[in-house]
C-alpha cells in the first residue's frame, strides 16, 4: 500500500526542519543528510547502497561527507 501525499509531507516534516549547507559538518549523518536533501531518510540510506552517494561506515555508523551534499553550480559551461 503507498502512502498519501500527505503522510510523506508528515514523515518529512518529522525529520524536523531543514537544514543549510553552512550548518552541516564535514561528516553528516544520514538524519542530517536527509534534512538537508529535504528527503526521507529510507531514500539517503538507499542513495548511499546504490553507491549514487558517497558514505563511509565507521563501526555502525553511516557517516555522508559534506562536499558530496554541495549543490553543483549549473551556470558552468558543459552543463
Amino acid at each position: 500500500m503507498h502512502k498519501s501525499n500527505s503522510a510523506r509531507t508528515r514523515n518529512r516534516r518529522h525529520l524536523g526542519p531543514p537544514l543549510t549547507f553552512g550548518d552541516l559538518p564535514d561528516w553528516v549523518s544520514p538524519l542530517q543528510a536527509a534534512r538537508y536533501l529535504q528527503s526521507g531518510l529510507v531514500t539517503v540510506y538507499d542513495l548511499c547502497k546504490r553507491g549514487s552517494l558517497p558514505c563511509r561506515r565507521f563501526g555502525r555508523l553511516v557517516r555522508i561527507p559534506k562536499e558530496s551534499l554541495r549543490p553543483a553550480d549549473t551556470t558552468g559551461p558543459g552543463c
